[in-house]
Formats: structure tokens, C-alpha cells, sequence
């Protein structure tokens, strides 16, 4: 199956907008399953659960129709701080927030996976999830990637869902903002 999975010897603690297990929750996979263009089922979280049955648990699922193979993987280390990014992203329903979305067939996404070699508080893991969806937003202007709706500058997809997951070990980092150590990387 097209899948990128992620697994952990020990549980890490993850939030995300997945649509398995999404929200705060220890995790020992974190999986990224890619579906068909005309994917279209009216309860995705049991379509996951059914085909990530054979995957460690707890985990956290995603779906996209993006092409898996092209993930982009990036890793950095600055003092004790290890960060790695793995992200799958396609446009096709690419939107600015606040214009009127049509339903749409052939969705594809940007599904982003952040994992922190540290400890960080449950404020700090949402504080990282608006630096991620920032960092985002500029990508896809940098790229002037267009909304499908209206042609202006594309702040993301109709359907991107991001996950946090730290390992919790360490000193606990409280802040993840843009002028934060983490925020910056």
C-alpha cells in the first residue's frame, strides 16, 4: 500500500488535526496514507482504522491524495535541539482562508509531520502548530501557488492536517514561536 509510516520504539506524545486519533495523544506510529483522486468515503476515520489495522498502537493516521513518493524529508540539529520535518503536499484544492468553497472531488493536501527530539508542554505543541501553519502559508506564496476558488495567493488546502510529536525527554520547552529556538528551526 502507499503509506509512509513512522514508528516509535517508545510512545511519543503527538497533536494533530489527523483524521484518526487526532488532538493530544501518546502515539507509537504516525501514518500517512495515500488514497485515489476520487477518494471520497463519509467516514474516513473507520476507512483508517481498517487499513492501518495491522500498524502499532496507538497511532495517528492521515490521508491524502498527494503522491507519497515525493515526501520531502528534512532534519536539523542546533545544541540538544533535533528536529526532523517530513511533509506530502499537492495543491490541486489549494484555497485562501475566508473565500466560499465549493465541494470539490480530487482533493489532494499538505500533510506536515514535526517531530521534536525533546520535551515540550502542551502549549508549546500548539504554539509550533501556528509557527508550522505560518511557515506553510509563506511557502505556497513564495511558490505563488493560486486558490482553485478566486486566483488569489493560496494560504493553504482545503483539507491540510499537521502533527506535532515529541519524544519527552529533556527539559521542557515552553515556547515555539517564531522568535523561539525551535520556532526558528
Amino acid at each position: 500500500d502507499k503509506c509512509l509510516v513512522l514508528k516509535f520504539k517508545k510512545e511519543w506524545f503527538s497533536l494533530s488535526s489527523a483524521v484518526l486519533n487526532g488532538g493530544f495523544r501518546k502515539v507509537r506510529a504516525i501514518a500517512n496514507y495515500q488514497v485515489n483522486k476520487d477518494f471520497s468515503d463519509e467516514k474516513p476515520e473507520l476507512f483508517l482504522k481498517k487499513v492501518l489495522r495491522n500498524l502499532p498502537k496507538p497511532l495517528v493516521g492521515l490521508i491524502t491524495a498527494a503522491d507519497i513518493t515525493k515526501f520531502s524529508l528534512k532534519s536539523i540539529t542546533q545544541g540538544k535541539l533535533s528536529i526532523c520535518a517530513l511533509v506530502t503536499a499537492g495543491v490541486s484544492n489549494a484555497a485562501s482562508v475566508g473565500e466560499k468553497i465549493k465541494r470539490i472531488k480530487g482533493l489532494s493536501t499538505i500533510n506536515i509531520i514535526v517531530l521534536v527530539d525533546g520535551c515540550l508542554s502542551e502549549s508549546c505543541m500548539v504554539n509550533l502548530i501556528e509557527t508550522i501553519t505560518e511557515a506553510k502559508s509563506m511557502a505556497l506564496i513564495d511558490l505563488d501557488v493560486r486558490s482553485r476558488f478566486s486566483g488569489e495567493l493560496a494560504s493553504g488546502t482545503t483539507t491540510d492536517a499537521i502533527v506535532v510529536a515529541c519524544a519527552k525527554r529533556g527539559e521542557e520547552i515552553k515556547y515555539a514561536g517564531t522568535g523561539t529556538e525551535l520556532g526558528m528551526l
